[in-house]
């Protein structure tokens, strides 16, 4: 015998509604994701600084999913390309950046690692530490 709609149970609901409960999870990740971005842009603030202080960089550049945060998702990488850092300092870099935090992947470039065509299109598409630093009080949620 058909039920009428005040009797279904939540569950029977659900094959009326089943978007539902789809919206809810869609909106909940996007508020992780982009809670994960903000902390990737903080990681990725430490990680420029430190390369400064220790390692002399003279230019940071965040590139990729984080630069671009449309692309952002709940598995993204850090990705930074470094300028001014001796070749003979590359290892102890990314050693010092990529155990920053157990949450995100952290890759390095450095000029010299790269050709020309890559770091043009990194200073093309990418944004800098400077820039990065200056906006701390922004949101980078995309």
């Amino acid at each position: 015998m058909a039920k009428t709609a005040l009797e279904l149970t939540p569950q029977e609901w659900k094959a009326y509604w089943p978007a539902r409960d789809s919206t809810r999870v869609k909106r909940r990740a996007s508020s992780q994701t982009r809670r994960r971005c903000r902390q990737a842009w903080r990681l990725a603030r430490r990680a420029a600084a430190l390369l400064h202080r220790e390692f002399g960089a003279r230019r940071v550049v965040v590139f990729g999913s984080l630069a671009h945060r449309a692309g952002f998702t709940d598995r993204s990488d850090i990705d930074l390309a470094a300028w001014g850092i001796p070749a003979d300092r590359y290892y102890g870099a990314v050693a010092a950046v990529t155990g920053r935090s157990p949450l995100f992947r952290v890759d390095l470039l450095i000029q010299k690692c790269v050709g020309n065509r890559c770091v043009r299109q990194l200073r093309l598409t990418g944004s800098s530490y400077e820039e990065a630093t200056s906006s701390l009080g922004k949101s980078h949620s995309g």
